[in-house]
């Protein structure tokens, strides 16, 4: 049976980078997605107090495809390249990684290999020797980046963990800048390897690292230099809903608490949000994105306050629409939005990321579920564990009004 379009939307996160930060995200990434493919978790910060999924839930996550897990060789399967290795966060955990190695083997090795593996090993990064070429092809372009690095307040515009190495460094201009575009150019190889739509930046700084990739264009060139496996759009207008998305679901659960992702993905919930976030961005798609401030959630307050009106289909019969998508940070604008991808730095990088198909009339049967309370059900299955009904309404509709 061919999986419904309308619940995928394979997203990745490289969640080491943000650290805690990520971690205690990583429930709600979880929830908008189908799969989330990670690159190289770390078991040590899985198991750690911040992380909102349990090492026992994470697991099984991975056992059922809800999370796909992608990373070089070495950390998948070398228990003693992570032992030895520098940061504290890779030491082995033989329950979550043991568990992890095991999937892989299963995936890869067993009876026949899995046209989408669970874990999937990438191949060894190229992105520095990459860098290297690029600036020997356009040295107009080191300034720019050494002015990125060395300009005011530098970790407010570069990714955080790139920022820390380059920070370690022994201060080489060239160097920085090659490590800079080199890091970049292996996250968006990854990205496309994971074969992801939308790619989860967390901190403002990421969002605008994609407005300096974008800037950074080469005149009337082509892209030069090794694509990346497959093509990725400009970021466009998902990147504010998927940020005001994360924003809901953090004062969602104010109220709902730890605990409860299982049962939402084991109900049906998370199936018909992910319907509902992609059915919302097509019903937006045109919209000036310096306008979405706060319109998800007054699209989400509309359609709980409806309660029992069914279906959105009237508004979606048409052709079939393109939706293009990073996601970012919440109020961080993505520039060069109509950026030639052949002439920018981004497309190079293999940052951007590839459109999806949103069929005719799809919104007809996505979203909805049959019963005595018709209408919009994910809210209700998220915050409270179950279906909806007048007094869930009207409190949900109480919390969701008073977000700022």
């Amino acid at each position: 049976m061919t999986a419904d379009p309308a619940a995928q939307l394979p997203t990745f996160c490289h969640i080491s980078d943000f650290g805690e930060y990520g971690y205690r995200r990583l429930h709600r990434m979880i929830a908008i997605s189908q799969p989330l493919t990670l690159w190289s978790p770390s078991s040590v910060l899985l198991r750690s107090k911040a992380c909102s999924v349990s090492p026992d839930d994470f697991v099984k996550l991975v056992e059922n495809g809800t999370v796909r897990i992608v990373g070089r060789e070495s950390w998948l399967l070398d228990r003693s390249f992570r032992d030895r290795h520098h940061w504290d966060g890779a030491r082995w955990d033989p329950k979550i990684d043991g568990a992890i190695r095991d999937i892989f083997h299963e995936d890869h090795l067993g009876g026949g290999a899995r046209r989408h593996p669970r874990v999937a090993v990438a191949p060894d990064a190229g992105g520095r020797q990459w860098a290297a070429g690029f600036l020997d092809e356009h040295p107009e372009q080191l300034g720019f980046w050494e002015g990125v690095i060395v300009g005011d307040r530098p970790q407010d515009r570069i990714p955080a963990g790139t920022f820390e190495s380059i920070q370690k460094m022994p201060w080489d201009p060239r160097g920085a800048v090659e490590y800079l575009l080199g890091s970049a150019r292996n996250h968006g190889q990854a990205l496309a390897n994971a074969g992801s739509e939308m790619d989860f930046l967390l901190r403002p700084a990421d969002a605008r690292f994609l407005n300096l990739m974008a800037q950074a264009r080469i005149d009337g060139q082509p892209a030069v230099g090794p694509p990346a496996p497959r093509q990725a759009p400009e970021p466009g207008q998902e990147q504010f809903l998927a940020a005001q998305l994360l924003e809901v679901l953090a004062r969602l659960d104010d109220v709902r608490g730890r605990g409860g992702l299982m049962r939402f993905i084991g109900n049906g919930g998370h199936a018909e949000l992910v319907a509902w976030f992609r059915t919302v961005a097509d019903l937006l798609k045109g919209t000036d994105p310096t306008r979405f401030e706060g319109e998800l959630l007054r699209h989400l307050q509309n359609e709980v306050r409806k309660g029992s009106r069914r279906g959105l289909g009237s508004l979606l019969d048409g052709p079939p629409s393109v939706v293009t998508s990073v996601v970012g940070a919440a109020g961080v604008a993505v520039d060069g939005l109509q950026v030639a991808q052949d002439a920018s730095v981004m497309n190079l990088l293999g940052v951007a990321i590839s459109t999806f198909m949103i069929g005719a009339g799809l919104c007809q049967r996505l979203g909805w579920v049959g019963g005595s309370f018709t209408g919009i059900q994910w809210p209700y299955l998220y915050t409270y564990g179950k279906a909806p009904n007048k007094d869930r309404q009207t409190r949900l509709l109480d919390l969701l009004e008073n977000i700022d």
